[in-house]
């Protein structure tokens, strides 16, 4: 959905329904009807009949509070930085910076710390972005999968610090992971 009344400063539908996926559920000021796919709007306490929205009359959302018949009909839209703050939270640390070699080799790119990630070059820092929290959900769809199974074969292994030494729960033995 490409609209003129639709921010940049909020994430794309696409990517806030993936988000919702994975368990985002962060308050959120904007929302958008699935059903109309027309611009988002702002969750009102209160209507005075006027057109002005003032901070207390802004409601925040979250998909836990959200009456249970509008779970299909309603995306709940972050921005960009309450989606990155969300992945700090769960120590996925994501950037993006302009890269400069040369006049034919500069871009925007992305870097998640203590990740492994090809760099790529994008024309707009938009685009870095975009591709940096498709990414970041990528990662974290891995971590919860890994998570399952670490769960599965009951052992306890700390998130993403290779060094570190710790036990198995089926005995005391410390394990080099």
């Amino acid at each position: 959905m490409k609209n003129n009344n639709y921010p940049t400063w909020l994430v794309p539908l696409d990517i806030a329904q993936e988000l919702k996926e994975i368990g985002f559920d962060e308050p959120c000021t904007f929302a958008i009807d699935y059903t109309q796919y027309i611009e988002p709007f702002l969750v009102q306490h209160l209507n005075k009949g006027y057109n002005v929205v003032f901070y207390g009359e802004v409601r925040m959302l979250k998909y836990e509070t959200l009456d249970k018949n509008l779970l299909d009909k309603i995306a709940i839209i972050p921005t960009w930085t309450d989606v990155l703050a969300w992945f700090r939270k769960k120590n996925l640390v994501g950037l993006v910076s302009y890269r400069y070699r040369d006049k034919n080799n500069k871009g925007f790119s992305f870097e998640i710390l203590d990740e492994d990630t090809d760099v790529f070059l994008y024309n707009t820092y938009e685009q870095a972005q975009e591709a940096l929290v498709y990414k970041l959900i990528e990662i974290y769809k891995s971590e919860q999968n890994e998570n399952l199974h670490i769960r599965k074969n009951q052992r306890y292994r700390p998130h993403r610090n290779p060094q570190t030494l710790c036990c198995s729960s089926q005995s005391n033995e410390k394990i080099r992971l």
